[in-house]
């Protein structure tokens, strides 16, 4: 608006000093006249469309939120559901199921955060999705329990059918010891009010008593310390020839 200012008074100047002016030049200075108009009606323009969209963006929050709070009950029947899960034979399904509804969580909760932000940019008072935490600590044990199902029985498959001479004996038996001592210690926790629970740390706390049993033997022979001398030896009082070289396995090796 300045710049046109000075110009409507230099052409005033020209007009009464009558200095001949291109019509070139005429053309577009009284053209430029028109824009600080043009400008301010564009500005109006805009904050409308602003406003607009403003109130669209919010519409669109609140039907967010809406929709997330149903997912917030949904993850809370979710998680009753998972500390009810007591079908030992069925952990691999289950533990995938623990699994994702914990990431499911992990989600929920980025997913306030991002609802927060965007509420701050509105001005308005954020929503506590505390509850989110709260499904979390309720989960843990479960989660807890199922990965550890999951653990053991994965390792011993590669324990009994990998290659014995990878086998590493301490750290087999201090991975057996602590799921053989924390299950017992969850059967406690969990008796009570979780009975299903309570019946699948039993379970594992069973099968890793029975695995405990060839722990002596793993300890004896998964060791980098036994030589030729000693497999030969062995090898002998089973009757039977055993090189740690060929296709060596534990199961094998207890059978």
């Amino acid at each position: 608006k300045k710049v046109v200012s000075v110009n409507r008074q230099l052409l005033s100047i020209l007009e009464a000093y009558h200095c001949p002016i291109p019509l070139d030049d005429m053309s577009l200075a009284w053209s430029a006249l028109e824009y600080p108009p043009k400008i301010d009606n564009a500005g109006k323009e805009v904050e409308i469309q602003l406003e607009a969209d403003k109130i669209r963006m919010m519409d669109r929050l609140s039907l967010q939120k809406d929709q997330f709070e149903k997912t917030v009950e949904d993850l809370q029947t979710q998680v009753n559901e998972a500390s009810k899960f007591g079908d030992y034979d069925n952990w691999e399904t289950l533990v995938e199921t623990v699994n994702n509804l914990m990431d499911n969580i992990t989600q929920a909760k980025e997913k306030g955060e991002d609802f927060n932000m965007r509420e701050k940019v509105f001005g308005f008072a954020p929503t506590d999705y505390f509850i989110l935490d709260k499904y979390t600590e309720q989960l843990q044990p479960f989660y807890k329990l199922w990965n550890m199902v999951s653990d053991f029985h994965n390792s011993k498959n590669d324990w009994l059918n990998g290659e014995f001479k990878e086998l590493e004996g301490d750290k087999i038996e201090e991975s057996v010891t602590d799921w053989w001592k924390t299950s017992y210690k969850m059967v406690k926790g969990l008796e009570e009010d979780y009975p299903e629970a309570a019946g699948v740390s039993q379970k594992l706390r069973e099968n890793t008593t029975d695995f405990r049993k060839h722990l002596p033997v793993i300890q004896s022979l998964a060791s980098k310390a036994l030589k030729m001398r000693h497999w030969e030896a062995l090898s002998e009082l089973l009757g039977k020839e055993i090189n740690p070289e060929e296709d060596l396995t534990l199961q094998g090796l207890l059978d």
